[in-house]
């Protein structure tokens, strides 16, 4: 018996370089275990109607989101704590606007969150400005899909952009 312990290292190509690869868990695999009753295509397709489904409520979240937004402004609660409320709502609506087709909210929440990161000292003073963006995000809900406002929509984002200039 020998006293040296027997290494187990992953085997490595022999070149100019040396390579080790590493193979990482596959954690789906490991919750689709066999015999669990469902296979991938049909855990994929369930996932792909819960997406569905969440597109077709994304109107009442973005509802609920301004309301609270409204709130949030109105709120006796310190400026900070509801500036950052704000954010978190815009940066939800944001992220989420993309995936169930409302680019404009989307963008109208990326101009808020822009706002918040770079002058909250203004929007401190000028509450009207975070007003308009959460107004915008109601406008931008509504008019999404009707091509009869085109013009407007291209120049809401540029509005906001102004209003944010002219405060500083």
């Amino acid at each position: 018996m020998s006293d040296k312990k027997e290494n187990k290292v992953a085997p490595r190509l022999q070149g100019e370089h040396a390579v080790e690869f590493y193979t990482p868990r596959n954690r789906l695999a490991e919750v689709i275990r066999p015999n669990s009753g469902h296979t991938l295509k049909e855990m994929e397709f369930a996932a792909e109607q819960r997406i569905r489904k969440l597109g077709e409520d994304y109107p009442e979240l973005v509802k609920k989101a301004v309301a609270d937004m409204k709130a949030d402004l109105a709120s006796d609660a310190p400026f900070k704590e509801r500036l950052d409320d704000i954010f978190m709502r815009a940066h939800d609506l944001k992220g989420q606007a993309a995936t169930f087709g409302y680019k404009l909210v989307g963008d109208v929440g990326k101009s808020l969150c822009a706002a918040i990161r770079a002058v909250p000292d203004l929007l401190e003073k000028e509450q009207d400005i975070l007003q308009l963006h959460i107004n915008a995000i109601s406008w931008a809900l509504q008019h999404e899909h009707d091509d009869k406002v085109a013009t407007q929509k291209s120049e809401l984002i540029n509005s906001l952009h102004e209003s944010i200039k002219k405060g500083l």
